[in-house]
């Protein structure tokens, strides 16, 4: 807030005389700066020819008006706050804020001054207002420019910092935080050498002594040390900064991380007569790709592909891939050579000269080769990794298919109860949804046992390791079924979990329940065909009797023998 000097002017004052009076009101009444008086409750006494101007007002329409109702309604009880601070001890305020209505784009510096009764007691606000529209805008625009600056520097895909002139880090970009691994709380304070290796430690100090007396420094080849110890080789571009007398007081320096441009160029080199012995000998297939077609490979090639390098050479790369995967790798090749983002590594397969296939996996990195851009590329034969990952995805799959097809339920069921998976046959079995299973709880499916009795069965189960039982279950239906289940702790991923083969022996029940049934039965017939025997056995005992007594045998007895002989 700018500070007046100009006295706080009392048009009532009768000490003056009317000259004086006169002049001193036609230099209030000349000044730009709006000048205004009014009472405690905000009755104007007094406004001058610039306040009337710039409310676009007559004196006589604000003499009448209040000079609060022209202050913002948002501006108003900040400003109503301030002006019961004013004291006789701090007669004076000051504050910056958007005006009147309506004057939404100016901004008004106030100073305002108290006059005070004999009590003390404020009985008049004098106050001077001076347009400081365009020193706020300058401000705005100096705020929105260094935050430019600042999105720059911290977006700046190389690092940015400045060092003090004793080597202590001023400034950190992000970047840097990133590349070298700390925080910027870390880097700010640092000495210099801190993020330099000993071995650079010479170099640095000469480098810096050399920037405060040449006011710039370029050095390639430098190294950088990361927190994890790592070291990144790095371009360093730098100027000083000093102050008005000319005595320099920090650095300005853009570092770029040139260490994968490094990494490029030793691979480019590779095919050199320097590093001929590496490549040749490597145990995987190192090539040049440029014009879609071969330019360089090691002798591992021939060992992959069956081909001479000298065939090769001569035809399209694209020739001998598979049919099935020479889109995908011609396609990458173009936007790898285009800049474009593509995957560095990725599989893909090949047909031999002796028409087997066979699975490469390849990393690429561009390169220029004979001052043209080209395709560095190492290629592993991994074609019985491929056989073995497809065997175990077909094995996957016929497990699974096996456990979606059994007959018996099978379920994976959490410690807590909940169910971590279940086959086809489960979720047909007791009829929920995926989504109902995800809720339910296999207490909730539980008939004969109660929560407590269940609780215990697993912490016996977790102590023996497994166990077979028989149980009551009850599907969404609400019927009731019979089970024998088997179950086994097994343990995923650090997690253990109760597998579960569960059997329906409903019917099974139901035939036991049927066949003891007919057994009864049947041994009740049994007791009853024993006594009728026996009191036959009696009878007949009699009637032989009889026939003795009777010496012969009447009609009625030779009727027994045949009942007799006939049950017999």
């Amino acid at each position: 807030m700018e500070k007046q000097d100009k006295k706080t002017i009392d048009i009532k004052c009768s000490t003056i005389s009317l000259e004086e009076k006169e002049r001193y009101c036609s230099i209030v009444e000349s000044l730009p700066d709006l000048i205004c008086s009014c009472d405690v409750d905000g009755k104007p006494t007094y406004v001058n020819q610039a306040y009337c101007d710039f409310t676009s007002k007559t004196k006589l329409d604000l003499m009448k008006s209040n000079i609060f109702d022209l202050i913002s309604q948002d501006a108003l009880p900040d400003v109503l706050k301030l002006l019961k601070t004013i004291t006789p001890e701090n007669p004076i305020i000051q504050y910056v804020a958007l005006p009147e209505k309506d004057k939404v784009n100016q901004w008004i510096s106030w100073n305002i001054r108290g006059v005070f009764d004999p009590k003390g007691k404020v009985v008049e606000y004098h106050a001077i207002g001076r347009d400081v529209t365009d020193q706020k805008n300058t401000e705005e625009s100096l705020k929105e420019s260094q935050q430019d600056y600042y999105d720059i520097v911290e977006r700046s895909p190389d690092m940015i910092h400045s060092i003090d002139k004793d080597g202590h880090i001023l400034f950190v970009n992000k970047r840097e935080c990133e590349l070298l691994g700390y925080s910027k709380d870390e880097l700010v304070g640092k000495h210099i050498y801190d993020i330099y290796p000993p071995e650079e430690h010479e170099r640095v100090g000469k480098g810096f002594e050399t920037l405060q007396k040449e006011g710039k420094l370029y050095v390639t080849g430098a190294k950088m040390l990361k927190k994890d110890g790592d070291v990144v080789e790095v371009e360093i571009d730098s100027v000083a900064v000093s102050d008005q007398q000319g005595n320099f007081i920090r650095t300005r320096s853009i570092i770029r991380d040139v260490t994968t441009k490094k990494k490029q160029k030793m691979a480019a080199a590779a095919s050199e007569q320097k590093y001929k012995m590496v490549v040749e000998n490597a145990n995987e297939v190192i090539l040049v790709a440029q014009d879609n077609k071969i330019k360089f490979a090691n002798p591992k090639i021939e060992e992959v592909t069956g081909y001479s390098r000298d065939d090769l050479y001569s035809k399209r790369f694209t020739d001998f891939i598979h049919p099935d995967d020479q889109k995908m790798v011609a396609d990458r090749y173009a936007k790898r050579l285009a800049g474009e983002s593509v995957k560095a590594n990725y599989t893909f397969r090949i047909v031999t000269k002796a028409k087997d296939t066979r699975w490469l996996e390849i990393h690429s990195v561009q390169i220029e080769w004979e001052e043209k851009p080209a395709v560095l590329s190492f290629l592993t034969d991994v074609t019985e990794r491929e056989k073995a990952s497809h065997g175990l995805k077909r094995s996957e799959e016929l497990y699974r298919s096996m456990f979606d097809q059994a007959i018996d339920s099978i379920t994976l069921v959490r410690l807590d109860g909940t169910f971590s998976h279940m086959n086809q046959g489960f979720k047909k079995k007791f009829g929920y949804t995926d989504e109902e299973y995800k809720k339910i709880r296999i207490t909730d499916l539980e008939v004969s046992d109660s929560s407590e009795e269940i609780s215990q069965h697993i912490n016996l189960i977790k102590e023996k390791g497994s166990d077979t039982f028989e149980t009551r279950l009850k599907n969404k239906a609400g019927d009731i079924l019979d089970f024998l289940i088997s179950v086994k702790l097994v343990k995923l991923d650090d997690e253990q979990f109760l597998h579960s083969v569960i059997r329906d022996i409903t019917d099974k029940k139901k035939a036991e329940d049927e066949l003891n049934q007919k057994i009864e039965q049947m041994e009740f017939m049994g007791r009853l065909n024993i006594k009728r025997h026996k009191k036959m056995l009696e009878m007949q005992t009699e009637i032989i009797a009889l026939k003795k007594r009777l010496g012969e045998t009447p009609p009625l007895l030779e009727e027994l023998d045949e009942f007799n002989s006939d049950e017999s």
